[in-house]
């Protein structure tokens, strides 16, 4: 999902802190646009991709706790309360 308001630069630039930095040493922003960037929008655009990633180390991130080979540990709680047993003998 791309950032809000950024559509044509992402068009351009990918959301990786290396690649923008390497597009704005070459003003590949620049040339993309036939314009002078300023700053607040390397700025922006800096802050964007270090939040988007940001949310895709925490998508990574299991949930829960995970067994030794990595994989998650389904923990079944028991009730507070038993539930009622239901007459008739519970068939069907």
């Amino acid at each position: 999902m791309r950032p809000s308001g950024l559509t044509a630069f992402c068009d351009i630039l990918c959301l990786d802190a290396q690649c923008l930095k390497q597009a704005r040493k070459s003003r590949r922003l620049e040339r993309a646009f036939s314009c002078k960037i300023p700053e607040e929008v390397y700025q922006r655009l800096e802050e964007e991709i270090a939040q988007a990633e940001r949310a895709a180390q925490e998508a990574q991130q299991p949930a829960g706790p995970l067994d030794e080979k990595g994989q998650p540990i389904i923990v079944i709680e028991e009730p507070e309360e038993p539930l009622p047993r239901r007459k008739g003998g519970g068939h069907g």
